[in-house]
């Protein structure tokens, strides 16, 4: 019943979080080693490493009993759980920033006010200076066109 109740765990982290099909295969693998490690300690403790055909037997009548009977009601318990759990702290998340965003928008009205006669400066500042570069770069003309000639 412990290789199910492992088995679900990652059910449900599944069914929580989306994961790409890379990570599905590194989870399965993940899976099988704990798996193996769990079964050879089982059968170290309870057999001095013998490995019988009771013990395959009583594995899979295990995991077959486990999955009939537990399996759906710990996952969808599990799942259920788990989403509560988000919604609360989304919760507490949306009550401890209320006063910033409140604050923030209180704070947008005058930067709106101040935002567009700054916009305008700069404009007239960036037409500005396009006009003096212009300029500069002109004298640079004509005064490489004067050292030619001479």
């Amino acid at each position: 019943m412990l290789i199910g109740l492992i088995y679900d765990i990652f059910r449900i982290k599944r069914k929580t979080i989306r994961t790409r099909a890379l990570f599905i295969y590194i989870e399965d693998l993940i899976y099988w080693i704990i798996v193996v490690i769990v079964v050879f300690a089982l059968i170290f403790y309870s057999n001095d490493g013998e490995i019988r055909g009771y013990i395959l037997i009583g594995v899979l009548i295990g995991v077959t009993l486990y999955m009939l009977l537990l399996s759906n009601i710990i996952v969808k318990l599990s799942v259920k759980l788990l989403d509560l759990i988000g919604k609360i702290i989304k919760l507490i998340l949306f009550v401890i920033t209320y006063p910033f965003r409140i604050v923030l928008k209180l704070l947008s009205i005058p930067a709106k006010l101040v935002s567009k006669p700054v916009k305008k400066l700069l404009k007239s500042i960036k037409a500005y200076s396009r006009i003096r570069v212009t300029k500069i770069t002109l004298w640079k003309k004509s005064l490489k066109n004067m050292i030619k000639k001479i």
